[in-house]
């Protein structure tokens, strides 16, 4: 997992606070994002998920965006 930008794990953790919210069972470690280009599913590391209220959770992801980016 090289080479992925913001957005990408930005997607992960808004992915993982939704699937929480409608408690969807996923790891409380990682999602799996569908890329479609090029690397197609991948999955990316997610600290933790918490229900913040009846409507609204949180999540938080690891960004590991590799050594080919500033």
């Amino acid at each position: 997992m090289t080479g992925y930008t913001l957005p990408v794990f930005a997607a992960a953790a808004a992915k993982a606070a939704i699937a929480h919210l409608f408690d969807l069972e996923i790891t409380s470690t990682e999602v799996q994002l569908d890329l479609s280009r090029g690397d197609g599913i991948v999955t990316l590391p997610v600290e933790s998920v918490a229900r913040l209220d009846g409507n609204t959770a949180l999540a938080i992801a690891r960004s590991e965006p590799g050594n080919n980016l500033d």
